[in-house]
C-alpha cells in the first residue's frame, strides 16, 4: 500500500478524539442546559447536587478539551473516571465500556500531533513530555536552525 501524509497514527488519534468528543459534549451540554433536571436524576439516584455539577461540567469542558488536544491525557482520565463510576454506580452494565476504553486509551496515546498541547502532558518537563514522539524535536545540524 501507498503511504499517504494525512494517514497514521495523528489522524487516527484525531479521528478518536473528534467522535468521543462529541459524544461527551452533546451528553455534557444536554446536563448543563437543564440542570435542575440532571440534578433531580442524579437526586433519584442518590446523589447530591454537587455530583451533577460535576459531572456535567466534567463532560462537556473535558468533552471540549479532548476534542482541541487541550492537556488529553488529565481530561481523558476524568471523563474516564466518570464513565467508570456511570457504569459501576448507575447503570451497571456493559453499556459505557466503549466509552471507558476510548477513553484511557487516550489517556495512554495522548492527543497526537494535531492538538492544541502537542507534548504528551503539556508541561514540556517531565521524562513524558522530553521523551514523547510527537514532542519538538531539537535541531540536529546548523543547517536545520
Amino acid at each position: 500500500m501507498k503511504k499517504r501524509s494525512w494517514g497514521g497514527v495523528n489522524s487516527g488519534l484525531l479521528l478518536l478524539r473528534i467522535g468521543v468528543a462529541s459524544i461527551f459534549v452533546f451528553a455534557g451540554w444536554m446536563k448543563v442546559s437543564n440542570l435542575d433536571a440532571t440534578v433531580g436524576a442524579f437526586a433519584s439516584m442518590g446523589f447530591s447536587a454537587f455530583w451533577a455539577y460535576v459531572v456535567s461540567f466534567t463532560e462537556l469542558i473535558g468533552g471540549l478539551a479532548v476534542l482541541l488536544g487541550f492537556y488529553t491525557r488529565v481530561f481523558a482520565a476524568l471523563l474516564a473516571i466518570v464513565m467508570i463510576t456511570a457504569t459501576i454506580f448507575v447503570h451497571k452494565d456493559t453499556t459505557l465500556l466503549l466509552n471507558i476504553f476510548v477513553t484511557l486509551s487516550l489517556v495512554l496515546a495522548g492527543g497526537g500531533k494535531y492538538s492544541v498541547v502537542r507534548k504528551a502532558c503539556g508541561c514540556g518537563d517531565c521524562n513524558m513530555c522530553v521523551e514523547s514522539d510527537v514532542a519538538p524535536k531539537a535541531p540536529t545540524s546548523p543547517s536545520q536552525m
